[in-house]
């Protein structure tokens, strides 16, 4: 690598240091990757591969406040981030996360993702709509929101219990215009059917 100019690598920080890529390789986890080596580490307090997953309050924000230019590692209007589940912020037990310009809107499907006939972890689509609940328009900001199945994460330890209530990874896109939810549940289908 000594001939290579420094501006010509991406640094990817881990615990054992900083690695070096070329730039042009990204971030792109399959969702057992994003289940199992990076929520599921997380929450049990284990090393993950590589340390770009920020943690930040995904459901406070507006989705044009998400700072996705700052996750440099993934897809051009994708980003992933650590955030409290959005079950933590939904009103009057409804299926919305009220921010100051809008709301993130949860879609009606709850994706089971299954490992060894168990399910392992649950992944939620939601929305972002400009406006209020009467008067909105829909935004091209989805939300995969990431979980761990509460039911088989056995432990005692009362902080990754916690942990495992409240911690969501979530991959976060700005959608081609034209989007519509209806396109979301049909790429959910297929990822739950693939594993």
């Amino acid at each position: 690598m000594s001939g290579v100019p420094p501006g010509d690598l991406l640094v990817v920080p881990t615990k054992g240091g900083d690695v070096f890529l070329a730039k042009g390789i990204i971030f792109v986890p399959k969702v057992m990757e994003v289940v199992k080596d990076y929520l599921e580490n997380k929450v049990y307090g284990r090393d993950m591969p590589c340390e770009i997953v920020q943690q930040i309050d995904l459901y406070r924000y507006n989705a044009d406040q998400i700072p996705m230019s700052g996750f440099v590692y993934g897809k051009a209007n994708e980003a992933y981030f650590f955030t409290d589940n959005h079950k933590r912020y939904l009103m009057d037990n409804q299926t919305i996360c009220q921010t100051s310009g809008g709301y993130w809107k949860v879609t009606d499907r709850n994706i089971q993702i299954i490992d060894k006939n168990s399910i392992i972890a649950y992944k939620k689509t939601l929305v972002f709509y400009w406006g209020t609940t009467l008067n909105s328009q829909m935004s091209n900001y989805v939300v995969e929101d990431y979980r761990l199945n509460p039911e088989v994460s056995i432990t005692n330890d009362i902080n990754i219990r916690k942990n495992i209530e409240n911690l969501a990874l979530c991959k976060v896109e700005l959608k081609d215009p034209g989007y519509s939810t209806e396109e979301s549940t049909v790429e959910e289908a297929n990822i739950s059917q693939s594993g």
